[in-house]
Protein backbone atom coordinates (compact mmCIF):
# COMPACT_ATOMS: atom_id res chain seq x y z
CA UNK A 1 0.00 0.00 0.00
CA UNK A 2 2.27 2.82 -1.12
CA UNK A 3 2.52 5.67 0.29
CA UNK A 4 2.21 4.81 3.77
CA UNK A 5 -1.46 5.32 3.90
CA UNK A 6 -2.61 3.27 1.25
CA UNK A 7 -5.67 2.66 -0.59
CA UNK A 8 -7.94 3.37 2.76
CA UNK A 9 -5.50 6.17 3.45
CA UNK A 10 -3.92 4.13 6.54
CA UNK A 11 -0.51 4.50 7.92
CA UNK A 12 0.77 2.48 11.08
CA UNK A 13 0.47 1.33 14.16
CA UNK A 14 3.37 1.84 17.32
CA UNK A 15 4.79 1.35 20.43
CA UNK A 16 6.46 4.26 21.89
CA UNK A 17 8.52 6.31 24.69
CA UNK A 18 9.55 9.88 25.11
CA UNK A 19 9.99 12.88 26.32
CA UNK A 20 8.99 16.28 24.99
CA UNK A 21 9.38 20.30 25.74
CA UNK A 22 6.54 22.92 25.75
CA UNK A 23 3.40 24.42 28.03
CA UNK A 24 1.33 21.33 29.34
CA UNK A 25 -2.07 21.37 27.64
CA UNK A 26 -5.52 20.45 29.54
CA UNK A 27 -6.84 17.23 28.54
CA UNK A 28 -10.15 15.85 29.16
CA UNK A 29 -9.08 12.15 29.92
CA UNK A 30 -9.60 10.29 33.07
CA UNK A 31 -6.51 8.41 34.81
CA UNK A 32 -5.13 5.66 33.55
CA UNK A 33 -6.32 2.19 34.68
CA UNK A 34 -4.97 -1.10 33.61
CA UNK A 35 -6.92 -2.38 30.90
CA UNK A 36 -8.13 1.08 29.21
CA UNK A 37 -7.94 1.45 25.67
CA UNK A 38 -6.93 3.99 23.31
CA UNK A 39 -8.18 4.30 20.19
CA UNK A 40 -7.23 7.13 17.23
CA UNK A 41 -10.04 8.63 15.88
CA UNK A 42 -8.65 11.19 13.79
CA UNK A 43 -8.24 15.00 13.94
CA UNK A 44 -5.43 14.23 16.20
CA UNK A 45 -7.66 12.92 18.69
CA UNK A 46 -7.66 9.27 21.12
CA UNK A 47 -10.42 8.48 22.86
CA UNK A 48 -10.48 6.61 25.72
CA UNK A 49 -12.36 3.85 27.05
CA UNK A 50 -12.47 1.77 29.69
CA UNK A 51 -12.03 -2.48 28.94
CA UNK A 52 -16.03 -3.04 28.75
CA UNK A 53 -15.82 0.04 26.30
CA UNK A 54 -17.02 2.79 27.99
CA UNK A 55 -15.85 6.28 26.93
CA UNK A 56 -14.13 7.55 29.46
CA UNK A 57 -12.57 10.74 27.46
CA UNK A 58 -10.84 11.92 24.81
CA UNK A 59 -6.99 13.16 24.33
CA UNK A 60 -5.72 15.81 21.73
CA UNK A 61 -2.59 16.14 20.31
CA UNK A 62 -3.56 19.78 19.19
CA UNK A 63 -2.59 18.58 15.50
CA UNK A 64 -5.78 19.75 14.70
CA UNK A 65 -8.55 18.18 11.94
CA UNK A 66 -7.39 19.52 8.78
CA UNK A 67 -3.86 19.99 6.61
CA UNK A 68 -2.76 18.00 8.24
CA UNK A 69 -6.03 15.39 9.00
CA UNK A 70 -4.71 14.20 12.47
CA UNK A 71 -3.74 10.65 11.68
CA UNK A 72 -1.97 9.66 15.16
CA UNK A 73 -1.09 6.23 14.13
CA UNK A 74 1.06 4.37 17.14
CA UNK A 75 0.70 4.81 20.89
CA UNK A 76 2.27 3.00 23.56
CA UNK A 77 3.71 3.71 27.05
CA UNK A 78 6.31 4.29 29.38
CA UNK A 79 7.36 2.67 32.80
CA UNK A 80 6.28 5.96 34.24
CA UNK A 81 2.68 5.28 32.35
CA UNK A 82 2.63 8.23 30.09
CA UNK A 83 1.63 7.72 26.62
CA UNK A 84 3.42 8.22 23.48
CA UNK A 85 1.88 9.25 19.96
CA UNK A 86 3.20 9.17 16.26
CA UNK A 87 1.51 11.49 14.81
CA UNK A 88 1.52 11.00 11.13
CA UNK A 89 0.43 13.47 9.24
CA UNK A 90 1.84 16.25 11.22
CA UNK A 91 5.31 14.78 11.01
CA UNK A 92 5.81 14.35 14.69
CA UNK A 93 5.56 13.30 17.83
CA UNK A 94 3.30 13.77 21.22
CA UNK A 95 3.36 12.48 24.71
CA UNK A 96 0.52 12.65 27.61
CA UNK A 97 1.12 12.13 31.16
CA UNK A 98 -1.13 9.02 32.82
CA UNK A 99 -3.86 11.74 33.37
CA UNK A 100 -4.20 12.52 29.91
CA UNK A 101 -2.47 15.84 29.75
CA UNK A 102 -0.71 16.41 27.01
CA UNK A 103 2.81 17.49 28.04
CA UNK A 104 3.92 18.56 24.95
CA UNK A 105 4.78 18.31 21.39
CA UNK A 106 6.80 18.09 19.24
CA UNK A 107 9.09 15.36 20.65
CA UNK A 108 12.41 14.24 19.32
CA UNK A 109 14.17 15.33 15.89
CA UNK A 110 12.57 17.12 12.74
CA UNK A 111 10.82 14.92 10.33
CA UNK A 112 10.00 17.02 7.93
CA UNK A 113 10.96 14.12 5.07
CA UNK A 114 9.07 11.39 6.44
CA UNK A 115 6.68 10.60 8.88
CA UNK A 116 7.25 9.09 11.93
CA UNK A 117 4.69 5.62 11.46
CA UNK A 118 5.70 3.72 14.72
CA UNK A 119 7.55 3.55 17.55
CA UNK A 120 9.01 1.39 20.63
CA UNK A 121 10.53 1.99 23.62
CA UNK A 122 13.19 0.09 25.65
CA UNK A 123 12.37 -1.90 28.57
CA UNK A 124 14.35 0.38 30.55
CA UNK A 125 12.31 3.60 29.37
CA UNK A 126 15.95 5.15 28.03
CA UNK A 127 15.45 5.21 24.61
CA UNK A 128 12.85 5.21 21.96
CA UNK A 129 13.45 3.53 18.45
CA UNK A 130 10.82 5.50 15.66
CA UNK A 131 10.19 4.06 12.29
CA UNK A 132 9.83 6.35 9.47
CA UNK A 133 7.53 5.74 6.35
CA UNK A 134 6.19 7.13 2.90
CA UNK A 135 9.14 4.41 1.80
CA UNK A 136 11.66 5.62 3.88
CA UNK A 137 14.25 2.74 5.65
CA UNK A 138 15.04 4.97 9.04
CA UNK A 139 14.97 3.58 12.04
CA UNK A 140 15.63 6.26 14.87
CA UNK A 141 16.44 5.51 18.35
CA UNK A 142 16.17 8.85 20.16
CA UNK A 143 17.01 9.29 24.23
CA UNK A 144 14.35 10.32 26.44
CA UNK A 145 15.48 13.82 26.50
CA UNK A 146 14.62 14.07 22.40
CA UNK A 147 18.28 13.88 21.20
CA UNK A 148 18.23 11.31 17.99
CA UNK A 149 21.15 9.05 19.16
CA UNK A 150 21.57 7.30 15.96
CA UNK A 151 19.81 6.28 12.71
CA UNK A 152 19.97 2.79 11.19
CA UNK A 153 18.72 2.02 7.95
CA UNK A 154 16.89 -1.31 6.99
CA UNK A 155 15.68 -3.42 4.93
CA UNK A 156 12.55 -2.88 3.42
CA UNK A 157 9.45 -5.01 1.75
CA UNK A 158 6.82 -3.37 -0.07
CA UNK A 159 7.03 0.56 1.38
CA UNK A 160 8.63 1.98 4.23
CA UNK A 161 8.98 0.62 7.93
CA UNK A 162 5.30 0.70 8.70
CA UNK A 163 5.10 -0.93 12.48
CA UNK A 164 7.58 -2.09 14.70
CA UNK A 165 7.50 -3.75 18.16
CA UNK A 166 11.10 -4.50 20.65
CA UNK A 167 11.28 -8.23 21.08
CA UNK A 168 11.99 -8.75 25.03
CA UNK A 169 15.43 -9.15 24.66
CA UNK A 170 16.26 -5.41 24.47
CA UNK A 171 18.29 -5.68 21.26
CA UNK A 172 15.74 -7.24 18.10
CA UNK A 173 13.16 -4.91 16.31
CA UNK A 174 10.01 -7.13 14.61
CA UNK A 175 8.31 -4.72 11.37
CA UNK A 176 6.15 -4.49 8.80
CA UNK A 177 6.61 -2.70 5.74
CA UNK A 178 3.13 -3.53 3.96
CA UNK A 179 4.14 -6.38 2.25
CA UNK A 180 4.12 -10.30 2.79
CA UNK A 181 7.18 -10.25 5.51
CA UNK A 182 7.86 -9.65 8.95
CA UNK A 183 11.13 -8.41 9.12
CA UNK A 184 14.22 -7.82 11.98
CA UNK A 185 16.71 -5.41 12.77
CA UNK A 186 19.44 -6.07 15.89
CA UNK A 187 20.02 -2.30 17.02
CA UNK A 188 22.69 -3.76 19.40
CA UNK A 189 24.62 -4.30 16.97
CA UNK A 190 23.19 -2.69 13.99
CA UNK A 191 23.04 -5.44 12.07
CA UNK A 192 19.95 -6.54 9.86
CA UNK A 193 18.73 -10.04 10.97
CA UNK A 194 17.10 -13.22 8.53
CA UNK A 195 13.09 -12.47 8.13
CA UNK A 196 11.22 -13.77 11.02
CA UNK A 197 8.26 -14.84 8.45
CA UNK A 198 7.71 -14.65 4.81
CA UNK A 199 4.63 -15.60 2.63
CA UNK A 200 1.56 -13.58 4.94
CA UNK A 201 -1.13 -12.35 3.38
CA UNK A 202 -0.39 -8.83 2.90
CA UNK A 203 -0.48 -5.98 2.98
CA UNK A 204 0.84 -6.26 6.89
CA UNK A 205 0.78 -3.47 9.56
CA UNK A 206 0.92 -3.74 12.94
CA UNK A 207 2.73 -6.09 14.53
CA UNK A 208 2.92 -7.11 18.65
CA UNK A 209 5.39 -9.46 19.47
CA UNK A 210 4.47 -11.85 22.94
CA UNK A 211 6.29 -12.64 25.63
CA UNK A 212 6.55 -16.43 24.26
CA UNK A 213 8.05 -15.13 21.04
CA UNK A 214 4.57 -15.69 18.96
CA UNK A 215 3.52 -12.62 17.18
CA UNK A 216 -0.21 -11.22 16.30
CA UNK A 217 -0.06 -9.56 13.05
CA UNK A 218 -2.43 -6.81 11.36
CA UNK A 219 -2.70 -8.07 7.73
CA UNK A 220 -5.95 -5.98 6.31
CA UNK A 221 -8.57 -8.84 5.71
CA UNK A 222 -6.97 -11.11 8.33
CA UNK A 223 -5.24 -11.01 11.12
CA UNK A 224 -2.65 -13.93 11.70
CA UNK A 225 -0.70 -15.48 14.47
CA UNK A 226 2.95 -16.81 14.37
CA UNK A 227 4.73 -19.19 16.50
CA UNK A 228 7.93 -18.62 17.58
CA UNK A 229 9.20 -20.07 14.27
CA UNK A 230 7.50 -17.32 12.35
CA UNK A 231 5.13 -19.97 10.81
CA UNK A 232 1.29 -19.04 10.96
CA UNK A 233 -0.73 -21.17 13.25
CA UNK A 234 -3.97 -18.96 13.79
CA UNK A 235 -6.29 -16.99 11.67
CA UNK A 236 -8.83 -14.41 12.76
CA UNK A 237 -11.48 -11.68 11.50
CA UNK A 238 -13.40 -10.67 14.25
CA UNK A 239 -16.79 -8.81 12.69
CA UNK A 240 -15.49 -9.57 9.04
CA UNK A 241 -13.86 -6.41 8.69
CA UNK A 242 -11.94 -5.83 5.58
CA UNK A 243 -9.26 -3.42 6.87
CA UNK A 244 -7.62 -4.55 9.87
CA UNK A 245 -4.79 -2.20 11.09
CA UNK A 246 -4.25 -1.79 14.22
CA UNK A 247 -4.02 -3.86 17.27
CA UNK A 248 -2.23 -4.08 20.76
CA UNK A 249 -2.20 -7.01 23.19
CA UNK A 250 -3.60 -7.14 26.52
CA UNK A 251 -2.34 -7.25 29.84
CA UNK A 252 -4.57 -10.68 30.82
CA UNK A 253 -1.55 -12.12 28.38
CA UNK A 254 -4.20 -14.57 26.59
CA UNK A 255 -6.19 -11.52 24.54
CA UNK A 256 -5.28 -8.92 21.69
CA UNK A 257 -7.71 -5.77 20.55
CA UNK A 258 -8.05 -5.23 16.50
CA UNK A 259 -9.66 -2.35 15.33
CA UNK A 260 -10.84 -1.89 11.38
CA UNK A 261 -9.52 0.98 10.10
CA UNK A 262 -12.46 2.19 8.13
CA UNK A 263 -15.60 1.06 10.79
CA UNK A 264 -13.96 2.05 14.13
CA UNK A 265 -14.96 -0.64 15.57
CA UNK A 266 -13.01 -2.42 18.31
CA UNK A 267 -12.39 -5.99 19.30
CA UNK A 268 -11.19 -8.09 21.93
CA UNK A 269 -10.00 -11.36 21.26
CA UNK A 270 -9.26 -14.24 22.89
CA UNK A 271 -6.03 -15.41 21.55
CA UNK A 272 -6.48 -20.05 22.27
CA UNK A 273 -9.74 -19.94 20.79
CA UNK A 274 -10.80 -16.80 18.92
CA UNK A 275 -13.74 -15.55 20.42
CA UNK A 276 -15.05 -11.75 21.11
CA UNK A 277 -15.32 -10.82 24.45
CA UNK A 278 -16.01 -7.02 24.10
CA UNK A 279 -16.97 -5.01 20.75
CA UNK A 280 -17.46 -1.22 20.22
CA UNK A 281 -17.30 1.41 18.14
CA UNK A 282 -14.91 4.64 18.41
CA UNK A 283 -16.91 6.89 15.90
CA UNK A 284 -14.43 8.51 13.74
CA UNK A 285 -14.24 12.82 13.18
CA UNK A 286 -12.86 13.20 10.13
CA UNK A 287 -12.92 12.59 6.55
CA UNK A 288 -9.69 10.77 5.00
CA UNK A 289 -8.65 9.25 8.33
CA UNK A 290 -9.22 6.09 10.06
CA UNK A 291 -8.56 3.82 13.18
CA UNK A 292 -5.05 3.83 12.65
CA UNK A 293 -3.69 3.47 15.96
CA UNK A 294 -4.78 1.03 19.34
CA UNK A 295 -2.72 0.82 22.51
CA UNK A 296 -3.96 -0.71 25.54
CA UNK A 297 -2.47 0.30 29.25
CA UNK A 298 -0.16 -2.71 30.72
CA UNK A 299 0.08 -4.02 26.89
CA UNK A 300 1.07 -7.12 27.69
CA UNK A 301 3.82 -6.83 24.75
CA UNK A 302 6.12 -5.51 27.79
CA UNK A 303 5.37 -7.90 30.89
CA UNK A 304 6.58 -6.79 34.15
CA UNK A 305 8.64 -10.26 34.77
CA UNK A 306 6.86 -11.88 37.71
CA UNK A 307 8.93 -12.37 40.73
CA UNK A 308 8.35 -11.40 44.71
CA UNK A 309 9.32 -7.86 45.61
CA UNK A 310 8.41 -5.59 48.25
CA UNK A 311 7.42 -2.17 48.37
CA UNK A 312 9.82 -1.15 49.87
CA UNK A 313 12.88 -2.36 52.13
CA UNK A 314 15.13 1.03 53.20
CA UNK A 315 16.45 2.66 54.61
CA UNK A 316 18.09 -0.57 55.94
CA UNK A 317 20.60 0.01 58.95
CA UNK A 318 22.67 -2.95 60.64
CA UNK A 319 24.19 -2.07 63.72
CA UNK A 320 27.66 -3.21 64.33
CA UNK A 321 29.05 -5.27 67.86
CA UNK A 322 32.71 -6.61 68.87
CA UNK A 323 32.59 -10.09 67.62
CA UNK A 324 33.93 -12.73 69.81
CA UNK A 325 35.23 -16.54 69.01
CA UNK A 326 33.01 -19.19 68.96
CA UNK A 327 32.65 -21.48 72.19
CA UNK A 328 33.98 -24.80 71.52
CA UNK A 329 35.46 -26.13 74.87
CA UNK A 330 32.70 -24.77 77.18
CA UNK A 331 33.49 -24.40 81.33
CA UNK A 332 30.06 -22.58 82.11
CA UNK A 333 25.99 -22.41 81.48
CA UNK A 334 24.54 -19.71 80.03
CA UNK A 335 21.27 -18.93 81.54
CA UNK A 336 21.41 -21.33 84.51
CA UNK A 337 18.67 -24.06 84.11
CA UNK A 338 15.42 -24.29 81.47
CA UNK A 339 14.75 -23.66 78.22
CA UNK A 340 17.49 -20.39 77.78
CA UNK A 341 20.67 -22.96 79.50
CA UNK A 342 23.24 -23.51 76.70
CA UNK A 343 27.10 -23.89 77.14
CA UNK A 344 29.21 -20.56 77.42
CA UNK A 345 33.18 -20.35 77.80
CA UNK A 346 35.09 -18.24 80.29
CA UNK A 347 36.48 -15.97 79.50
CA UNK A 348 34.77 -14.22 76.23
CA UNK A 349 37.48 -14.08 73.69
CA UNK A 350 37.98 -11.50 70.61
CA UNK A 351 38.18 -12.50 67.29
CA UNK A 352 40.32 -9.76 65.99
CA UNK A 353 44.16 -10.46 66.99
CA UNK A 354 44.60 -6.63 66.24
CA UNK A 355 42.03 -3.91 67.10
CA UNK A 356 39.38 -3.87 70.22
CA UNK A 357 36.87 -0.78 71.61
CA UNK A 358 37.27 0.92 74.76
CA UNK A 359 35.10 -1.09 77.57
CA UNK A 360 35.37 -0.60 81.48
CA UNK A 361 34.89 -4.78 81.22
CA UNK A 362 37.69 -5.42 79.39
CA UNK A 363 40.00 -2.70 79.19
CA UNK A 364 39.21 -0.45 81.85
CA UNK A 365 38.42 2.52 79.36
CA UNK A 366 35.13 4.14 78.46
CA UNK A 367 32.68 2.42 76.37
CA UNK A 368 32.35 5.20 73.54
CA UNK A 369 31.73 2.73 70.21
CA UNK A 370 28.71 2.90 68.08
CA UNK A 371 28.88 1.08 64.99
CA UNK A 372 26.56 1.14 61.82
CA UNK A 373 26.30 0.75 57.87
CA UNK A 374 23.12 2.00 56.55
CA UNK A 375 22.10 1.66 53.05
CA UNK A 376 19.39 3.69 51.37
CA UNK A 377 18.29 2.91 47.73
CA UNK A 378 18.40 5.95 44.90
CA UNK A 379 15.63 5.41 42.07
CA UNK A 380 17.19 8.02 40.07
CA UNK A 381 15.55 9.57 37.50
CA UNK A 382 13.67 7.83 34.78
CA UNK A 383 13.30 11.56 32.59
CA UNK A 384 17.33 11.64 31.69
CA UNK A 385 19.06 9.78 29.96
CA UNK A 386 21.56 8.96 32.52
CA UNK A 387 21.58 6.16 35.23
CA UNK A 388 20.96 7.68 38.94
CA UNK A 389 19.99 4.67 40.50
CA UNK A 390 22.07 3.52 43.08
CA UNK A 391 22.22 2.74 46.86
CA UNK A 392 23.94 4.98 49.57
CA UNK A 393 26.42 3.18 51.81
CA UNK A 394 27.10 4.69 54.75
CA UNK A 395 29.19 3.55 57.77
CA UNK A 396 30.41 4.77 60.84
CA UNK A 397 32.21 3.41 64.15
CA UNK A 398 33.68 5.03 66.41
CA UNK A 399 36.31 4.44 69.20
CA UNK A 400 38.74 1.68 67.48
CA UNK A 401 41.40 1.30 69.59
CA UNK A 402 44.86 -0.81 68.59
CA UNK A 403 44.21 -3.93 71.04
CA UNK A 404 48.02 -3.92 72.27
CA UNK A 405 48.19 -0.08 74.29
CA UNK A 406 44.65 1.11 73.73
CA UNK A 407 46.14 3.83 71.02
CA UNK A 408 44.14 5.22 68.58
CA UNK A 409 43.85 3.06 65.09
CA UNK A 410 45.04 4.99 61.97
CA UNK A 411 44.66 1.77 59.57
CA UNK A 412 41.60 0.04 57.45
CA UNK A 413 38.88 -1.68 57.75
CA UNK A 414 37.34 -3.62 55.52
CA UNK A 415 33.49 -4.12 55.32
CA UNK A 416 32.22 -7.07 53.63
CA UNK A 417 28.92 -8.63 52.67
CA UNK A 418 27.40 -10.91 50.56
CA UNK A 419 24.96 -10.23 47.84
CA UNK A 420 22.55 -12.20 45.88
CA UNK A 421 20.41 -10.29 43.36
CA UNK A 422 17.09 -10.57 41.81
CA UNK A 423 16.25 -8.12 39.08
CA UNK A 424 15.57 -8.29 35.07
CA UNK A 425 19.03 -7.13 34.30
CA UNK A 426 19.80 -10.86 32.38
CA UNK A 427 20.85 -11.94 29.12
CA UNK A 428 21.02 -15.05 27.32
CA UNK A 429 24.04 -14.43 24.96
CA UNK A 430 26.40 -12.23 26.34
CA UNK A 431 27.06 -10.76 22.96
CA UNK A 432 24.62 -8.71 22.99
CA UNK A 433 23.36 -5.76 26.18
CA UNK A 434 21.62 -6.93 28.93
CA UNK A 435 17.84 -7.36 28.60
CA UNK A 436 14.61 -7.78 30.85
CA UNK A 437 14.38 -11.13 31.98
CA UNK A 438 14.46 -12.00 35.70
CA UNK A 439 16.78 -14.02 36.81
CA UNK A 440 18.37 -14.19 40.58
CA UNK A 441 22.50 -14.20 40.18
CA UNK A 442 25.28 -15.86 42.39
CA UNK A 443 26.53 -14.60 45.58
CA UNK A 444 28.93 -11.77 45.24
CA UNK A 445 31.45 -10.22 47.67
CA UNK A 446 30.36 -6.88 48.57
CA UNK A 447 33.78 -5.02 50.18
CA UNK A 448 34.26 -2.03 51.21
CA UNK A 449 37.34 -0.59 52.49
CA UNK A 450 37.34 2.08 55.64
CA UNK A 451 39.83 4.74 56.36
CA UNK A 452 40.21 5.20 60.10
CA UNK A 453 41.45 8.44 61.74
CA UNK A 454 42.18 9.21 64.81
CA UNK A 455 40.63 11.90 66.86
CA UNK A 456 43.40 13.06 68.99
CA UNK A 457 40.78 12.22 72.31
CA UNK A 458 42.64 10.34 75.50
CA UNK A 459 38.82 8.97 76.03
CA UNK A 460 37.85 8.38 72.68
CA UNK A 461 39.52 5.81 70.00
CA UNK A 462 40.02 6.85 66.48
CA UNK A 463 36.71 6.85 63.78
CA UNK A 464 36.32 5.12 60.81
CA UNK A 465 33.56 6.00 58.69
CA UNK A 466 33.09 6.53 54.36
CA UNK A 467 29.82 7.50 52.79
CA UNK A 468 30.07 5.88 48.99
CA UNK A 469 27.83 3.95 47.09
CA UNK A 470 27.51 1.03 45.65
CA UNK A 471 27.86 1.82 42.13
CA UNK A 472 31.06 3.65 43.20
CA UNK A 473 32.28 0.17 44.61
CA UNK A 474 31.18 -1.59 41.68
CA UNK A 475 30.48 0.04 38.41
CA UNK A 476 26.78 -0.51 37.46
CA UNK A 477 25.67 -2.79 40.40
CA UNK A 478 22.28 -0.77 40.39
CA UNK A 479 20.75 -0.17 36.91
CA UNK A 480 17.51 2.44 37.06
CA UNK A 481 14.45 0.43 36.08
CA UNK A 482 15.03 -3.04 36.39
CA UNK A 483 13.84 -3.47 40.59
CA UNK A 484 16.26 -4.86 42.03
CA UNK A 485 16.22 -7.15 45.50
CA UNK A 486 18.90 -7.29 46.76
CA UNK A 487 19.24 -10.18 50.03
CA UNK A 488 22.41 -10.23 52.03
CA UNK A 489 24.20 -12.21 54.75
CA UNK A 490 25.55 -10.48 57.72
CA UNK A 491 27.54 -7.20 57.74
CA UNK A 492 31.00 -7.49 59.32
CA UNK A 493 34.07 -5.31 59.31
CA UNK A 494 37.27 -6.84 59.47
CA UNK A 495 40.96 -5.03 60.62
CA UNK A 496 43.59 -4.57 57.88
CA UNK A 497 45.98 -7.33 59.83
CA UNK A 498 49.16 -6.38 61.22
CA UNK A 499 50.39 -3.67 58.50
CA UNK A 500 46.56 -1.56 58.72
CA UNK A 501 45.98 -2.24 55.15
CA UNK A 502 42.56 -4.35 54.20
CA UNK A 503 43.99 -5.16 50.79
CA UNK A 504 46.65 -7.29 52.45
CA UNK A 505 46.25 -11.25 53.74
CA UNK A 506 45.79 -11.90 57.43
CA UNK A 507 43.16 -9.75 58.86
CA UNK A 508 41.05 -11.00 61.23
CA UNK A 509 36.98 -10.25 61.71
CA UNK A 510 36.61 -6.66 64.12
CA UNK A 511 32.93 -6.69 64.37
CA UNK A 512 29.97 -8.49 63.55
CA UNK A 513 26.34 -7.81 62.60
CA UNK A 514 24.65 -7.46 65.80
CA UNK A 515 22.48 -5.43 68.65
CA UNK A 516 23.39 -4.53 72.08
CA UNK A 517 21.03 -4.36 75.38
CA UNK A 518 22.73 -1.86 77.54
Amino acid sequence: MNGGLGSYGRCCVALVTLLTFGAPHPASAATFVKGDVFVSIGGGKINQYSSAGALKGTLDTTTNATAPPGNETGMCFDPQGRLYTTDYDAYEMSRFSNTGTLINRPFGPSTNDFPPESCAVDQAGKYVYAGLNEGDDSLQKIDVNGNLVNTFFVDLDQYGISAIDLNKDGCTIYYTSEGNFVLRFNVCTGAQQVNFASGLPGPCYAIRVRSNGEAIVACDASIVRLNSSGAIIQSYNPGSEGDFFSLALDPDGTSFWASGYSSGNVYKVNIASGAVSTTFNAPLTVTDTGSAGLAVYGDAATPDPGYARPKGATPLRASLVPAFKTCTSPNRTHGGTGAIAKPSCNPPVQVSDFLTVGSPDANAAGANAVGSVTYIALTGNSATVADEADVKINTSVTDVRNKAGLADYTGQLQESATFRVTDRFNTRDAATQPYNDTGTGQDTPFNVTIPCVATGSTTIGSTCALNTTADAVIPNAIKEGFRTVVQMDKVQLFDGGSDGLAATAGNTLFMDQGWFAP
